[in-house]
């Protein structure tokens, strides 16, 4: 079957995969004249992560750069204000129709409200001078609170049609009232909690538009005018009188639900609810200790205190004292605050353990690829086809024992290091100062490291290095090293030599001063919201399509003969075609004191 390229444009509309897009055009004609259909531009931005970074945020920016020229034909462009911040101007220039999806700084929508037809405001609604916004049709408002004065002034905007509010207290019979005075067609009103006078009967107002009220939790017995929100998973809550669910599950076929109740006791009783002729079931997290659940055969997930005996893979229990056989299909089991007992035993593929306890010695689970463990477990040697494993750290060293299957090992919290002599990955998370040496584990390429240490040795053989939030107050030398990325975050004063193979450095929210970079030749470098970063000279080169800088102090180097330190907006030494030169517009760099037409506007 053929599909029409009408179609196919609604596909790669709502599809929010970049590299799939990317790679869509490519196919054949047909494919690259639908790309040229696209309107809106499809980036997933739908989450603000404006207010703090990460490297996906980094990673967001190229793309959607890349994308604005993928779509050339897009006329109406979504955006968060971390993009309008970073694109503002040239959006301003290019685009027909704006819309915002996250809450704004009003300051930021200056000269670009006629454009706006999208808007989110976030509790400061009075700062916002609407009269400006002439072709604004939605608006999504999140709030404390709703006022007479919010609705008088929505309904002077004429273009509007479509209004949600997402309202954070308890909504009552007052609250009703003002909104059903809004004379806008459409109003949707996301609760979070409902006054239990109207959560059984629900009676509106008269009024012309249609409103719309949903809840985030299904609260048995709930009037039926009021909708449930779906937030990845339905949570129905049970009151102290148990009611039918099942026209609940029958209207909106949940295929993920959490189970929750009001009260801890239901009359001394224990209550059972059948869920077994509700195939398309997923996932079910039974959080109340008086129900019990008979699970569908099909789950895949279950949270409980007692094991279904149905075919389910996924399984976590909490606080729990279960006696009795667990099923063969289980291959993932999360165990917390319990003490467990099984009748046979489990074929795992994972285990998760908080201060938990089971009959079975975990060395006779060899089917185990991975484990999570809280507590002072230290023999794994039989494990041999252990791959992975996380644990707070070893009070007896002495004791530890690992199967040379183990590549990848995480200590969180650890007062101490121990470490597989065949792991090629590993995090240490210290929870007090001590040293890290690490010289001595000749296999290890991927590291982490969080914490304080006093004394920091490496092994030649990494290629990949994280610090995360590290304090150390000497000088880390990697410069004999295989390294060819380097991901900082978080860290203070810190004094690095740099090995000639490095190819990429990320840095976030640090202080650092790099020695031996003349020779370096990157691959990509970004630096974010830092307070200052020094070099003993210039990098020979970075290519241009990889170079991020936001919001930093200047960079600052010294000169190897004078020994003076200069502020320098170049952070290389080779302006060839194929790097990065300042006077490309279209660069991904931006620097505090120097405009780019598209990738930052001061």
């Amino acid at each position: 079957m053929k599909l029409e390229k009408c179609f196919l444009a609604i596909v790669i509309r709502y599809n929010q995969n970049f590299q799939v897009n990317e790679k869509f055009g490519f196919i054949n004609k047909k494919c690259y004249d639908v790309m040229l259909m696209i309107k809106v531009n499809p980036l997933n931005i739908s989450q603000d992560i404006s207010s703090i970074f990460k490297a996906e945020k980094l990673i967001r920016n190229i793309e959607f750069q890349k994308e604005l020229k993928l779509f050339p034909q897009i006329e109406t462009i979504r955006i968060d204000e971390n993009l309008l911040i970073m694109f503002k101007k040239y959006i301003q220039k290019k685009f027909k129709q704006i819309i915002i999806t996250s809450s704004t700084n009003p300051s930021l929508l200056s000269e670009i409200e006629n454009k706006i037809i999208e808007l989110t405001i976030n509790n400061n609604f009075q700062l916002f001078n609407l009269n400006k916004f002439i072709k604004l049709i939605k608006i999504k408002i999140i709030c404390n609170e709703i006022n007479e004065e919010v609705i008088t002034t929505l309904n002077t905007i004429k273009t509007l049609k479509f209004i949600s509010i997402y309202y954070y207290k308890i909504v009552n019979n007052n609250i009703i009232n003002i909104i059903s005075k809004c004379k806008i067609n459409k109003i949707i009103l996301y609760c979070s909690q409902i006054d239990s006078k109207i959560l059984n009967k629900l009676i509106l107002p008269k009024h012309t538009n249609e409103i719309i009220f949903c809840n985030y939790q299904y609260i048995v017995g709930m009037d039926p005018n009021i909708y449930v929100s779906y937030f990845g998973n339905y949570e129905i809550v049970f009151p102290e009188t148990i009611t039918d669910i099942s026209n609940f599950i029958n209207t909106y076929l949940p295929s993920n639900i959490v189970l929750k109740s009001f009260c801890n006791i239901f009359n001394n009783k224990h209550v059972y609810i059948d869920f077994s002729s509700y195939n398309h079931f997923k996932s079910i997290r039974n959080d109340i200790n008086w129900l019990s659940v008979i699970y569908p055969n099909s789950i895949y997930y279950v949270g409980d205190i007692s094991v279904p005996q149905v075919n389910v893979s996924k399984l976590i229990m909490n606080h729990s004292h279960y006696i009795g056989k667990i099923p063969n299909s289980v291959t993932w089991l999360s165990l917390n605050n319990s003490n467990v007992t099984f009748s046979n035993p489990p074929k795992l593929q994972y285990l998760c353990t908080f201060f938990s306890k089971m009959n079975y010695d975990i060395n006779t689970l060899t089917t185990l690829t991975k484990i999570h463990s809280v507590g002072d477990y230290t023999n794994f040697s039989k494990l041999t086809n252990l791959k992975e494993l996380t644990t707070n750290g070893f009070i007896n060293t002495s004791l530890i024992q690992f199967p040379s299957s183990l590549t990848k090992l995480k200590l969180e919290c650890t007062p101490s290091l121990y470490c597989s002599p065949f792991i090629k990955k590993l995090v240490i998370t210290s929870s007090q100062e001590f040293p890290c040496k690490l010289s001595q584990y000749t296999q290890l390429v991927n590291l982490k490291l969080d914490g304080c240490f006093t004394f920091i040795e490496l092994p030649t053989t990494l290629t990949s290095l994280k610090f995360n939030s590290l304090q150390y107050n000497n000088i880390i030398d990697l410069s004999s090293g295989l390294i060819t990325t380097i991901h900082i975050v978080n860290s203070g004063n810190l004094f690095i030599t740099l090995p000639q193979c490095l190819k990429e450095i990320k840095l976030e929210k640090s202080s650092v001063s790099f020695m031996n970079t003349q020779n370096i030749c990157l691959n990509e470098f970004s630096m974010y919201d830092c307070d200052w970063v020094e070099l003993d000279n210039p990098f020979h080169s970075i290519l241009k399509q990889n170079i991020f800088m936001k919001t930093n102090k200047p960079i600052i180097y010294m000169d190897c003969n004078t020994d003076k330190l200069f502020t320098e907006n170049s952070i290389f030494s080779n302006e060839s075609e194929e790097h990065f030169n300042t006077s490309d517009s279209y660069g991904s760099i931006s620097f505090e004191n120097e405009k780019s037409e598209i990738y930052r506007d001061e």
